[in-house]
């Protein structure tokens, strides 16, 4: 996934604000990973944007996606 070596993560609900980050922007300078807890299968799944889905408060769920996913320790200098 990694071109970019700076990552967002981002919280997202079902009301998110986060996709008017993606408009206009045809290169970025940041990759974006949605933790999505909403109950929508559909939503924010676009191109160049991994969503993982994960339900729970939000400093634990970011605790526990980070454990779960290593890599982005070692594929971003910024997260």
């Amino acid at each position: 996934m990694s071109q970019n070596r700076n990552l967002v993560i981002v919280r997202a609900g079902d009301n998110s604000l986060h996709p008017e980050w993606l408009d206009g922007a045809a290169s970025r300078s940041w990759g974006l990973v949605v933790n999505y807890y909403g109950e929508k299968p559909d939503i924010y799944r676009v191109p160049n944007v991994e969503r993982i889905d994960s339900k729970g408060p939000k400093w634990p769920a970011l605790y526990d996606l980070i454990r779960a996913q290593p890599r982005f320790l070692e594929e971003y200098d910024y997260i």
